[in-house]
């Protein structure tokens, strides 16, 4: 018994581990320049081009990285709502009032 139990848990540490996706290294060193370039956009009612994301651009940024760095917030941007905008430090009623004003240029 102990052999079969012992056997499936093997099984299962396979599948699981298989189906885990390895961490963004990029997205980990960049986290906190991230947020602080999303905030930035967002709280000073700009739009999310890529100028504006090389003006919010946190000096902590290398330049080998800051192209992949705009894309990276640009994509942020794509796919942001009022519920993860709180991960970028952003009040939800912030983040609609400044998508009610993106939408409106």
């Amino acid at each position: 018994m102990f052999l079969w139990a012992y056997e499936r848990s093997c099984q299962q540490y396979v599948a699981v581990k298989s189906q885990l996706v390895p961490p963004d290294i990029f997205r980990l060193r960049y986290r906190a320049a991230l947020a602080e370039a999303v905030s930035a956009i967002v709280r000073g009612s700009q739009p999310a081009t890529i100028e504006a994301v090389h003006q919010a651009m946190p000096t902590s940024v290398v330049p080998d990285d800051q192209e992949a760095f705009a894309r990276l917030v640009l994509e942020e941007f794509k796919t942001m709502h009022a519920g993860n905008a709180v991960r970028f430090g952003l009040r939800p009623l912030e983040f609609e009032s400044w998508l009610a004003k993106d939408a409106g240029e």
